[in-house]
């Protein structure tokens, strides 16, 4: 479509994506078990799993008071765990029940995005077949996917990011079989696609591919019944991934709240996602996907216009403007909110790849002299950022506690229940416990707000998450020495790619994996006598 020569590899082709696969699976799946090696065994982690869970356990026994009252939100996600958990119980005969032990419910939910995430590798294939000439690009966007270091790390969360991509993704690429088939007649592809996007709308509320979906469908003639076609199939996929249960009055709630809940700069917003963007897919793919740009821009828009232009042109670029707009100005700050962009900057990179290929081969070099360095390059990038899921600070942490701090000690663990024999006491809403240990995942938001690292925001209201000001002025007291505490034991993650370093130097952990440094503050013995006296 952008103007390469055919090159096939049949023998090797097949090959090739199951390699990809395989290689994409395996990077993929040992942050599915994260923390079943925290001692002694598995506990609280990525905090956006908990509503999903909330909502499995309720499709799971309907009858029973959730743990919470979560915000209405799609329950695509947890209808994929729920459904599996109720047929097994039908076979068994036995539909009501206790409920599934939550590391089952979330541990299923990463195993169903885990593949998911493995999937989506060869959905990036296909869409890299239709829209380039060259299956080379196909090949090479495939492996760089299956190395894509931020889609690669929430492959294993139970949320909704990565499936609701996967279903775009497909649905993108039906919508440009729709544009670019010669028969007129029959609406298989359009109604695959709309469906799709229902999917994906039912998963996550994917709003960016709609216009899209709507120019398609009135493309045509017959527009009335194509426009009508596609919203009835868009609505059953809506409905189906979400069993039924999602009503439209949550849906209104949902789509009128407000997505910010709290006061930051959207200037900064985009400083901070540029800062942020080499971690995305890794700085070699962000380079070679930004040296594409203009090159592939003039190949688009070069005369004399195509059909397959067209297709490109209504398919693929007003959701990405979209998303864009959304991700600066409506979203929340989070950097799984930018995934949607991995695909087409890996895509972007690979067709750079080929160019470069060519170049080297012009010069009588293999093309094992661009490739390998690329790709080396990648696996250490995913290496680095995988690597704590398995040895993580916050094991180092709980095992310095077992050893240091005897059993009945008043201990607050900011974000987890505690797991052996302490006294759990939260502060300091609770009082002062001796003992405070601290991820400074989340001390980012309360030393950092939406700024520049440990800049110290003074206001609640520009701190994320709800805490009252009473508590942010007392833990920033903690951590700038102002408090009877002391910090007595640090547990880092070392990374060693610049992508991850520069992120944690001028930013902190943002969100991106919920692995950051663990502190541990004890109260001083002169602070503890005092207050005993």
């Amino acid at each position: 479509m952008l103007g390469w020569r055919v090159v096939s590899f049949p023998s090797r082709q097949k090959a090739s994506l199951i390699a990809a696969l395989v290689l994409g699976a395996a990077l993929r799946i040992p942050g599915v078990f994260w923390g079943w090696n925290f001692p002694p065994g598995w506990a609280d982690h990525h905090i956006d799993e908990f509503t999903h869970q909330i909502y499995a356990e309720m499709l799971i026994e309907p009858t029973r008071p959730p743990r919470w009252s979560p915000n209405p939100y799609p329950r695509g996600l947890a209808a994929h765990v729920a459904l599996p958990f109720l047929a097994v119980r039908a076979v068994q005969g036995q539909l009501r029940g206790e409920l599934p032990p939550v590391v089952q419910i979330i541990t299923a939910g990463r195993v169903v995005v885990w593949l998911y995430g493995t999937a989506t590798i060869g959905i990036v294939f296909l869409l890299a077949r239709r829209l380039f000439s060259d299956s080379r690009v196909a090949h090479l966007a495939a492996w760089l996917f299956a190395l894509a270091g931020l889609h690669v790390t929430q492959s294993h969360f139970f949320v909704a990011d990565v499936p609701a991509l996967f279903w775009s993704l497909v649905g993108t690429l039906l919508l440009l079989r729709e544009m670019l088939r010669r028969d007129a007649s029959g609406h298989v592809w359009l109604s695959a696609a709309a469906f799709s996007f229902g999917v994906a709308f039912g998963l996550k509320l994917v709003v960016a591919t709609l216009p899209s979906l709507a120019i398609v469908a009135l493309w045509r003639p017959a527009r009335m019944e194509r426009a009508i076609m596609a919203a009835a199939f868009f609505l059953c996929g809506l409905v189906i991934v979400n069993a039924g249960t999602y009503t439209t009055p949550e849906l209104l709630m949902t789509m009128l709240k407000s997505a910010s809940s709290w006061e930051f700069s959207r200037v900064f917003s985009m400083l901070v996602y540029a800062i942020q963007g080499p971690s995305l897919a890794g700085g070699a793919v962000l380079l070679l996907g930004m040296a594409a740009v203009i090159p592939m821009a003039r190949r688009l828009f070069a005369k004399p216009w195509t059909a397959d232009r067209t297709a490109v042109v209504l398919c693929v670029i007003p959701p990405q403007v979209i998303l864009a707009g959304l991700v600066v100005f409506t979203m929340d700050n989070f950097l799984r909110h930018v995934i949607p962009f991995i695909p087409w900057l890996v895509l972007a990179a690979a067709w750079t790849l080929v160019s470069l290929i060519d170049q080297a081969r012009q010069r009588g070099l293999h093309a094992a002299w661009i490739l390998a360095p690329v790709f080396a390059y990648q696996l250490a990038f995913v290496v680095d950022g995988e690597r704590f899921f398995i040895d993580e600070p916050r094991n180092h942490a709980a095992q310095w506690l077992r050893q240091n701090v005897p059993s009945q000690t008043e201990i607050w663990w900011d974000g987890h229940q505690l797991i052996w024999d302490y006294k759990d006491i939260v502060f300091p809403r609770d009082g002062r416990p001796e003992v405070l240990v601290i991820e400074m995942h989340r001390a980012n938001e309360y030393l950092s707000g939406m700024g520049w690292k440990n800049n110290l925001p003074r206001e609640r209201r520009f701190v994320f998450g709800p805490r009252s000001q009473r508590t942010v002025d007392q833990l920033q007291a903690v951590f700038e020495g102002r408090s009877e505490y002391r910090e007595v034991a640090r547990f880092e993650p070392h990374y060693v790619m610049p992508e991850y370093r520069v992120v944690q130097t001028l930013l902190g952990n943002r969100s991106r994996n919920y692995l950051a440094e663990v502190v541990i503050f004890k109260k001083a013995p002169r602070m503890s006598s005092q207050r005993s006296e």
